[in-house]
């Protein structure tokens, strides 16, 4: 069982970033977009039904991409769920470190809560005022110590 700080870990997610950026398949997502955007140009409050299938076609080519890398690598889908599961929440940079991200993907920042009636966003746990947090102060996103390791 590989430990979330192991580096083979961290190689794995890399050489999944690395298939993602590769220029064949950049350029399929960026005509894909091209080919739909005009489908996302209607200013409404309503989820229209077309872009969830839309939506299914996008992650689609995402899952594609994972499975050609995992094949090509030789690591079994289900060893790579649980890595991706141990890591999750982390962004990977290029030199390796890992950083934590709110689910939008923005990194999160060390933050000293100044106020009560706050709870981590991982484990739900009541955070304090005082305790030294990462937080994301786009979307409010924040997550206590305990879960930061």
């Amino acid at each position: 069982c590989l430990r979330k700080s192991d580096p083979e870990e961290a190689e794995v997610l890399l050489g999944l970033v690395q298939a993602l950026q590769h220029p064949s398949f950049r350029e399929g997502v960026r005509n894909w977009v091209a080919f739909h955007c005009i489908s996302f140009t209607e200013d409404s409050d309503e989820h229209r039904l077309e872009w969830t299938a839309l939506h299914k076609e996008f992650v689609t080519m995402f899952e594609g991409c994972a499975e050609v890398y995992m094949l090509a690598a030789g690591i079994p889908q289900q060893d790579f769920v649980m890595i991706a599961a141990g890591w999750r929440g982390q962004l990977i940079r290029a030199d390796g470190v890992a950083s934590h991200t709110c689910k939008l993907g923005h990194l999160l920042k060390e933050l000293e809560l100044e106020e009560n009636d706050h709870e981590c966003d991982r484990c739900f746990q009541d955070l304090e005022v005082g305790e030294t947090i990462l937080g994301c102060v786009s979307c409010g996103y924040e997550i206590c110590s305990r879960c930061q390791r």
